[in-house]
């Protein structure tokens, strides 16, 4: 390969760098939930199409997913763009205390960011296949719902990806590295449970209590914890209480659930643990209940092939170098939460093998809340407890993604700090990074397609078995309804 050309492609990224960091701004700010994310979805489907590329929007039935392609033939690079944001998590944008602003929803996930890395990475392979008139298709995939949603189980089971040689991703951090080991599978149920409605001074007699029941069932999940393995994990919400009247004895309450564990049929043992402590919650308060399946995911397999040429890209890039104002902010959002400081950071936090020389680089780094440290490539099986749908497209076709600094090292995501550092200089920056490494990557896929070949003997190799669609028999539209009912 001509690395002259690849530079060139890489370089070309300046053209758009502005507009990049102008989208991921209009993204965060109008910061929208699962399977609605209208605003965002148009405004990076303009920007495909200003940019050259033929876009299908509404694509697997979903309104918000949609693919924007370039080039003809093989190789086809998916690029996977997320954009959706997480409810109560809205806050000023570089303001240091917790301050909620007028929406609900904010994001603490970093998915705005998500979405210019992926678009930017997109872009740069684009115009090396245009410079170059080589052979291949670069596809940028608009998948919704990240958070909750299972947006991308669903454009699986469309078959959307189907003819898709390779897919690449990115997710803002605290630390850059090469994601590599294992996910969690994960479900997400809805408990509904239904009493029956009196006064509970003058007739308590003939009420039965909908929340006596879900608060039964909640302490019977907080005892189960107690017995289940230790990489099995339950979450949940009280979403409806039964309403706001203490006079009333309440007919109806609603929670959510999520299941995580090392496998979706192990999830799906741990659910069933789960029905027996509802049955007897309902038994106990002459209630009856009812249980939806909202979401469900499989686990992350792991591309080593794909995971070493991304490793590669990213140790060509140059990491960035932050300002004093960011500097200031990051020291200000530490101290709004001390129990930053004895966090572990997430070096360490996936993949055991970088602990050591993190420590060693960190120790000649303390006065930066910022990592700029690339720990080396290892692969590994190690699990990591969070979950994404990013793991349907991975038992599919070979797959593999990149964290990328967005926010101070140890910052967690799903918090209101994280949103408050979505639309700073570092968070900018750590956007163009990741998309000059997703697509530097994908250049060397088109310029080497022996590559493409290698991933897949990877891919074939460490398929656990046959692929299960865990949303067959859902509707979105059954998502849509039980999430409305709960805002």
């Amino acid at each position: 390969m001509n690395t002259q050309e690849k530079q060139m492609a890489i370089d070309s990224l300046k053209d758009y760098e502005m507009r990049l960091i102008e989208l991921a701004d209009q993204i965060w700010e109008v910061a929208e939930p699962a399977f609605e994310e209208f605003q965002s979805a148009e405004a990076i489907c303009d920007f495909l199409e200003s940019a050259g590329f033929f876009v299908e929007r509404g694509i697997a039935g979903l309104p918000t997913a949609f693919k924007g392609t370039f080039g003809s033939g093989h190789p086809v690079i998916g690029i996977l763009g997320e954009y959706d944001a997480l409810i109560d998590l809205s806050q000023e944008a570089g303001c240091p205390v917790h301050h909620p602003t007028g929406g609900r929803c904010g994001h603490g996930c970093g998915h705005h960011e998500l979405a210019a890395s992926t678009l930017a990475g997109a872009l740069i392979a684009k115009k090396y296949l245009e410079e170059n008139l080589v052979q291949g298709t670069i596809v940028y995939f608009g998948c919704p719902a990240e958070e909750g949603g299972a947006g991308k189980a669903f454009m699986v089971r469309a078959g959307v990806f189907r003819g898709v040689d390779i897919a690449l991703s990115s997710h803002p951090a605290g630390s850059n590295a090469v994601r590599t080991g294992t996910t969690c599978a994960s479900l997400r149920f809805e408990y509904t449970f239904h009493g029956i409605k009196s006064h509970p001074a003058t007739q308590p007699e003939n009420g039965r209590s909908a929340f006596d029941a879900l608060e039964l069932f909640n302490i019977g999940i907080n005892f189960l914890r107690e017995h289940i393995k230790q990489q099995n994990y339950i979450h949940y919400a009280v979403t409806y209480a039964g309403g706001d009247a203490p006079n009333v004895i309440p007919d109806l309450a609603k929670g959510v659930y999520v299941v995580r564990s090392t496998s979706l049929e192990e999830a799906r043992e741990l659910s069933c643990r789960m029905d027996l402590c509802a049955q007897g919650a309902a038994i106990s308060t002459e209630t009856t209940y009812e249980k939806s399946l909202l979401s469900a995911g499989n686990h992350l397999i792991s591309c080593e092939s794909v995971e070493r040429i991304l490793y590669k890209n990213f140790e060509e890039t140059d990491l960035p170098i932050y300002t004093e104002e960011d500097e200031k902010f990051g020291r200000k959002i530490f101290e709004s939460n001390p129990k930053f400081a004895d966090a572990p950071d997430i070096c360490c936090q996936f993949g055991r093998v970088w602990e050591s020389e993190f420590r060693q680089w960190q120790d000649t780094h303390q006065e930066t809340v910022f990592n700029r440290f690339l720990p080396s490539y290892a692969h590994t099986q190690d699990l990591v407890a969070g979950a994404t749908d990013l793991a349907e497209v991975s038992w599919n076709l070979p797959t593999a993604s990149i964290f990328f600094v967005t926010a101070p090292k140890k910052v967690s995501v799903h918090t209101w700090q994280f949103t408050a550092f979505g639309k700073t200089d570092c968070a900018h920056q750590g956007i163009l990074m990741a998309g000059r490494v997703l697509g530097g990557t994908a250049i060397d896929f088109f310029a080497d397609p022996a590559l493409v070949e290698e991933a897949w003997k990877d891919f074939r190799k460490n398929l656990p078995g046959e692929y299960i669609s865990p949303v067959e028999g859902m509707v979105v539209e059954k998502f849509h309804e039980n999430r409305q009912n709960n805002i």
